[in-house]
């Protein structure tokens, strides 16, 4: 983790809110996939919103660093989908999902690091 100190920390809150956008779309648009036409419309458009300002976003990040060391976080919006269907949907969280977020967070720690 030491490698989360060579980022400034308004990359770090924009890789955060990145992540968060993104997870947003996603479920905004599972929500919709389930809900009344008209609001369904609705949440489809917020996701897609969401998704024009995490592309704003994420341009931001990239004009200060590398592709390569901050692309691996995109790993993390995994586990904020997984946490949030289990708060939300009620779905089912096993100890497959849970190593396999294991293994992309390792994984990302790696990528993320430098050589």
């Amino acid at each position: 983790m030491q490698e989360l100190n060579k980022f400034s920390v308004t990359t770090l809150v924009l890789i955060f809110c990145a992540i968060i956008l993104q997870s947003l779309s996603f479920l905004s648009i599972k929500v919709a996939s389930s809900s009344h036409i008209q609001l369904g419309v609705w949440l489809i458009a917020l996701g897609f919103l969401f998704m024009l300002i995490r592309a704003i976003v994420w341009q931001i990040i990239l004009k200060h660093n590398q592709l390569s060391k901050v692309y691996p976080f995109n790993a993390l919006v995994q586990v904020v989908i997984l946490i949030f269907s289990y708060i939300i949907f009620k779905e089912q969280v096993t100890l497959n999902n849970m190593i396999g977020m294991a293994f992309m967070m390792g994984g990302m720690i790696l990528l993320s690091s430098s050589q």
